[in-house]
């Protein structure tokens, strides 16, 4: 999933891991700055990153691929 984040906008720990996700909750919790500056770059990579018509591109590239190894 860390493409749909800004890099430097979120936390990474491994699945299961809750010790590593209970301590980045509570650290962006005590620290306000931190949710408002991911929120920040998150916006401005989801509007140059992600919108709706280069997702679409992207899906029908991968279905085209998809369609040439199964022989369609």
């Amino acid at each position: 999933m860390q493409d749909t984040f800004a890099k430097g906008a979120g936390a990474s720990f491994d699945h299961g891991d809750l010790a590593a996700f209970e301590a980045n909750m509570r650290q962006v919790m005590s620290e306000p700055q931190l949710s408002q500056c991911a929120f920040e770059l998150n916006r401005a990579y989801a509007l140059a990153e992600l919108p709706y018509e280069k997702q679409v591109l992207h899906l029908e590239s991968l279905l085209k691929v998809r369609g040439q190894i199964n022989g369609k």
